[in-house]
């Protein structure tokens, strides 16, 4: 049996732009060394726009700052996230927006925009796999030669805000190998949307990655940024990271 070759080196790329009118994003990513070599990151999403943002989003960045010094507490920055989002979120409108949430193929889906809750994912990358939670969030897409796959995601894991009382399980793992890439967006980038209405979408940035599959990081993600700008219009905080494995 092939032993499986170890993951040595992670390198990666990103830009966050705040919505057209707005000096500030709601949208977050953060990518962190840890001690032991592994590589932890956060790409996040809090709903609404502008500066009634920012409150969640300190209390995602701060519980980051913790996730780098306990590489092994996914499930914990999971959960103290979600406690801090909730904490931060208007009362009256987080019964609100409960109310309005459904359940489509395994993801939670807003039916209309509040502000306070926040999408994100969460991953840690170890010598050979990808340990990951998504609450909530657009899907991650792991590129392998001409292959792009989603991201394993929990069943039922809802945005930040909105698991306080939930028992949450342990993170989803893939196993990587070198040349593997992970790209993640925020649906600023998806939600592009065409003079006739038409919306960017999941598929069109799954083709575009099968397209560009061989493009090194930062390349490839200017190219999401113009494929989403020349799709349409983008009208929220945009955002995408992408990380080689080598």
């Amino acid at each position: 049996m092939t032993q499986a070759q170890s993951i040595r080196r992670v390198s990666y790329s990103s830009t966050s732009r705040p919505a057209p009118g707005n000096s500030v994003s709601g949208d977050l990513i953060k990518v962190s060394k840890t001690p032991q070599g592994h590589t932890v990151f956060f790409i996040g999403d809090v709903m609404g726009k502008g500066k009634p943002t920012q409150l969640p989003k300190k209390a995602l960045v701060q519980n980051f700052s913790r996730l780098k010094d306990n590489p092994d507490g996914l499930r914990e920055f999971i959960k103290s996230a979600d406690s801090d989002v909730h904490g931060r979120m208007n009362k009256e409108m987080h019964g609100k927006m409960r109310r309005n949430f459904k359940l489509f193929n395994e993801k939670i889906r807003p039916l209309e925009l509040g502000s306070g809750f926040a999408t994100g994912i969460a991953g840690r990358i170890t010598r050979r796999r990808l340990e990951v939670y998504n609450a909530g969030h657009e899907n991650g897409y792991l590129i392998r030669g001409r292959q792009v796959i989603p991201t394993p995601r929990q069943r039922g894991l809802a945005p930040f805000g909105f698991n306080h009382k939930k028992d949450i399980e342990g993170p989803k793992s893939i196993e990587l190998k070198p040349g593997d890439k992970l790209v993640f967006v925020t649906d600023g980038i998806t939600d592009s949307v065409s003079k006739d209405g038409v919306f960017f979408s999941d598929k069109r940035l799954m083709q575009l990655l099968k397209k560009n599959a061989f493009r090194k990081p930062e390349e490839l993600k200017k190219r999401i940024f113009q494929a989403a700008a020349n799709h349409g219009k983008i009208f929220d905080d945009a955002s995408a990271l992408v990380i080689a494995v080598n």
